[in-house]
């Protein structure tokens, strides 16, 4: 997983989103590799990362959280099952 500069103190006044049930800091996508890095105030919920970057991309097949800047976990498509690890 690659991050950028993190601002935590921006980070802490993430408003939060009810969809992946933390604070939503920023949101970055890859439409090349079909990646998501979804930066948070908290832990994401798996099934609401997955809808969001659904709605940007339907073909969507991995998304990288972090959690205060830190990573976190790791949301991947094989064989049309969404794992995390």
């Amino acid at each position: 997983m690659t991050s950028e500069p993190y601002n935590t103190a921006e980070a802490l006044e993430a408003p939060y989103h009810s969809g992946v049930k933390a604070g939503l800091h920023m949101v970055r996508y890859n439409a090349v590799t079909k990646t998501g890095y979804l930066y948070l105030n908290g832990a994401a919920d798996m099934s609401g990362a997955i809808n969001l970057y659904k709605s940007i991309d339907p073909n969507v097949a991995a998304i990288y959280t972090y959690d205060g800047g830190k990573p976190d976990t790791a949301y991947l498509l094989k064989d049309g099952d969404w794992t995390g690890r």
